[in-house]
């Protein structure tokens, strides 16, 4: 990860996993974790529960994707320029969401192929949202789920931990 102080006219740029996490995913008493990771004892390293009643895998890994971005438009408040931010994250349904999908979705009134209303519309727009009208220029790098891959087992540790302290769970 580089995180650069522009007060030496070096680049702000970040570096951020994020993962999502659901306990009985598909089932009533499902509970979802979100889990964002900066790098090493980073401060703004993130375990949270998702909130909400819908308690799935995809919602957790958008809620991850949301709180990563509003971070990192927070760490960028009063830098100058646009930093640039990579999201690495093993949901492709996220980034094709983010990146594809959400334009024929705008074009069709948010339904989707089958005339039905596009599940996670709400996390979707409030992250392109946030995207749009940020501090910061947002990309995003898929990375194979248990892999190895230290930021990436760290993001999903956190998104477990988030699950597993989720008030929802019986």
């Amino acid at each position: 990860m580089s995180y650069y102080n522009n007060n030496n006219n070096r680049r702000l740029d970040m570096e951020i996993y994020t993962d999502g996490a659901c306990h009985g995913n598909g089932q009533r008493s499902a509970s979802g974790g979100v889990g964002v990771y900066f790098g090493p004892g980073d401060s703004r390293n993130y375990s949270g529960s998702l909130s909400g009643s819908r308690q799935t895998n995809q919602r957790a890994e958008l809620a991850a994707i949301n709180q990563a971005v509003s971070q990192a438009n927070e760490s960028a408040r009063g830098y100058n320029g646009r930093p640039t931010v990579v999201i690495k994250t093993d949901s492709q349904y996220s980034i094709d969401s983010l990146t594809k999908w959400h334009h024929n979705w705008d074009r069709n009134g948010w339904v989707n192929q089958a005339g039905n209303p596009v599940a996670n519309q709400d996390l979707i727009q409030g992250t392109l949202n946030q995207i749009h009208g940020g501090n910061c220029d947002v990309r995003f790098e898929h990375v194979r789920g248990h892999s190895n891959n230290r930021g990436n087992n760290a993001a999903h540790n956190l998104a477990t931990q988030g699950a597993r302290n989720n008030n929802r769970r019986r």
